[in-house]
């Protein structure tokens, strides 16, 4: 029974990758330097199985290291079988890698690794769109040929990838096929066990199973991307009918392949030629047969007329004779020649006569003429005798007809630039509507970040003010318990001050023992308006110069008296007669005098905490409301943003394809024009014996 081992998630191999020289035991790999984001960190590219990073290593090589996250049985086994199996396949497809065992270290624990070769190169769905933006129809059904022969090798090898799917495509600079993320791969060593994976859905069969597992195992998905890339070599306006941006397809998606008799895609690919109709028909059949009673990818190659293979240019769509098939004029024969027509006999004597003239004229010249002249003297004879019949041979039909060639020539090549020039600037109205819609793409995204950093700004100041009023609240309680405080302790002293004065009334300063104080000194005090205990509140007693002493005895109503007779042992003893009786007051004070006053203290205070309870209810709504007003307020300027958005990609699919439409009839215009063009050629070289030399030779001999 295997042991089930966990893996490491792709953020434990983020730290771990950190220090590159610790984590990695592999000789190649210690030191290298792991790409990183704009945060500085390892930039993993996650799978369903296993994160991919790159790594540069010491050496100036460049790695993409596969770690793993989840446990896959016998793993080790099947990378080896894969890898020997693959070691005698000679394919450009293939990309090299190594399973390395004790690979990566990771919190203390080993765990293997699959070390590859990088490979600089493009995912198909990056690829396709660069060829759309370029019109260049062409390269499409290259790599549909180049797959197609891809996918046979792998089964002429008895291998299947498992997993053919745009993202395992990569198409590099050249053109070639790359593939990658070799896992699932099927090899006869392992004809025995299951799959261990079943393939991205939007490329599979839909009844494909683990049992599934065979040398056929890609016929079926190598159809759906053979059939996409074809139509699109076709009609590349389904990209933009059929290809969501970001979506994990070519042109069909599973419920495509499930239900193949009510897809509309697989309808639209069928109408595009009768030729991807039968292609679409056959692959809607194959979803009721199971996958190995599929046939393997059989792609025809059109011939041409001299039997080899070479098929018409995708970027023609075709075109028959009349669409400017090169390969074709090529191999007509050559036109008949246009041979002048025999001179009469008469015509030929007046020739001979021309002649003899001309020779007399020049025998005549050599007697008469200085020999520095000669020369001259027959050059002009000679022109002036042939002048006549220069003349005569422009007259002649086989000349007209051979002008009018040249004439038709002039128009054709003439009208061949033109189209090229409207070709020419449909395309750079193409470049320049994609490089509008860019801009338009980075303006709405600008619009996105303002509306964004506008909504936090709008959040951040709700809620800047909610805390700042909650604060103020929090404030507001705190400050209530020492308000509790202070003014229970105001509210008990006046009533404890008003109920000494009452108990301190009842002593009279007369009916008192005090030491010193006889009736002389009482009538003096009651003159003074000091009758009881509660009509003063003590003595002051300052010192003067030498040993004089003021004595004031202070009056309940803040004076300071002085009392004749009351010097400072009176004053002293009047003093702790009264301070004896507030102490006896105080200790015999009931306790309910205060009691109601703490009652009275706590209903008000309770009262205060009520309202700033509400208030601070009150504040959360308020900021709740003013939350959902801006997130309605955030939310419109979003969906409005999201309308223009699709406003904008509608408009720049439509304008697009409208181009993609035009450039299309300009380039089968073009075919024409430079068809025509050839022909035009081909049948002025048939004038080409309508020479004046051949004339004068027909004017000599009898014949052209």
């Amino acid at each position: 029974m295997s042991t089930v081992v966990t893996f490491p998630s792709s953020g434990a191999y983020v730290d771990a990758l950190q220090d590159t020289r610790r984590c990695f035991l592999d000789p190649e790999l210690v030191g290298c330097t792991i790409r990183t984001d704009r945060f500085g960190l390892p930039r993993p590219i996650s799978g369903n199985f296993a994160s991919v990073f790159t790594a540069d290593t010491t050496s100036g090589r460049r790695l993409a290291i596969k770690c793993f996250t989840r446990d896959v049985p016998d793993q080790q086994e099947r990378f080896r079988e894969i890898g020997a199996a693959l070691r005698d396949v000679p394919a450009r497809w293939k990309v090299e890698f190594r399973y390395v065992e004790t690979g990566v270290l990771v919190q203390g624990k080993t765990y293997p690794v699959l070390v590859m070769e990088w490979v600089e190169a493009k995912q198909l769905i990056s690829w396709i769109e660069d060829r759309l933006r370029t019109g260049d129809r062409a390269a499409l059904g290259r790599l549909a040929e180049g797959f197609a022969q891809l996918v046979a090798g792998l089964e002429a090898a008895g291998l299947a990838h498992g997993d053919l799917q745009h993202g395992n495509l990569l198409v590099t600079a050249r053109g070639e096929l790359k593939l990658i993320d070799y896992d699932g791969m099927y090899v006869p060593a392992l004809r025995d066990r299951p799959a261990m994976e079943l393939g991205q859905p939007n490329y599979q069969h839909p009844r494909r199973t683990a049992s599934d597992y065979g040398p056929w195992l890609d016929r079926f998905s190598a159809r759906v991307i053979h059939l996409s890339l074809a139509a699109l070599a076709a009609d590349p306006t389904l990209w933009y009918r059929l290809h969501k941006s970001g979506g994990e397809y070519l042109l069909l998606q599973k419920y495509d392949l499930e239900d193949p008799a009510s897809s509309a895609a697989l309808a639209s690919l069928g109408s595009v030629s009768a030729q991807l109709r039968t292609r679409a028909q056959d692959l809607a059949d194959m979803v009721r047969k199971p996958l190995d009673a599929i046939a393997p990818l059989d792609v025809p190659t059109a011939k041409p007329a001299d039997g080899s293979s070479k098929a018409p240019s995708p970027a023609t769509n075709g075109a028959t004779l009349s669409g400017g098939a090169s390969w074709l004029d090529d191999h007509l024969p050559p036109p008949a020649p246009v041979l002048l027509s025999r001179p009469s006999r008469i015509a030929r004597a007046a020739w001979y006569v021309s002649l003899l003239v001309f020779g007399l004229v020049a025998a005549a010249c050599a007697y008469v003429i200085p020999p520095a002249f000669i020369g001259g003297a027959v050059l002009v004879a000679g022109l002036l005798a042939i002048a006549p019949w220069w003349i005569s041979f422009l007259r002649m039909p086989e000349v007209d007809a051979r002008r009018a060639r040249r004439r038709a020539v002039r128009a054709a090549r003439s009208q061949e630039k033109q189209i090229q020039a409207q070709l020419r600037w449909q395309l750079a109205a193409r470049e320049e509507s994609i490089a509008t819609y860019q801009r338009e793409l980075r303006a709405l995204a600008d619009r996105r970040s303002r509306i964004d950093r506008d909504a936090a700004a709008e959040y951040a100041r709700i809620d800047r003010w909610r805390d700042e009023e909650l604060a103020k609240l929090v404030r507001e309680r705190t400050e209530m318990q020492t308000w509790k405080s202070t003014e229970l302790a105001r509210r008990t002293s006046s009533v404890e001050a008003r109920h000494l004065a009452d108990e301190l009334s009842r002593f009279r300063v007369d009916a008192a023992q005090i030491y010193g104080i006889g009736r002389a000194v009482v009538a003096e005090l009651e003159t003074a308006g000091i009758r009881t205990a509660a009509d003063f509140t003590g003595v002051r007693i300052d010192r003067g110069f030498g040993r004089s002493t003021h004595v004031r005895v202070l009056h309940r109503d803040g004076r300071a008296l002085k009392v004749p007779m009351v010097g400072e042992v009176r004053a002293r003893h009047l003093d702790a007669w009264r301070t004896g009786l507030v102490n006896r007051v105080r200790v015999r004070m009931p306790a309910q005098l205060t009691a109601a006053i703490r009652a009275q203290v706590d209903t008000e205070a309770a009262l205060r905490q009520a309202g700033i309870t509400a208030r601070e209810t009150a504040i959360r709504s308020a900021a709740d409301v003013q939350h959902k007003t801006a997130h309605g307020q955030t939310q419109a300027q979003r969906d409005s943003l999201a309308a223009d958005e699709q406003s904008t990609r509608s408009s720049h699919t439509t304008a697009i394809a409208a181009i993609d439409r035009d450039c299309a009839l300009h380039r089968e215009g073009v075919s024409a024009a430079q068809h025509r063009l050839r022909q035009e050629r081909r049948a002025l070289e048939a004038y080409r014996p309508v020479r004046f030399r051949n004339y004068l030779h027909a004017l000599t001999f009898g014949r052209p």
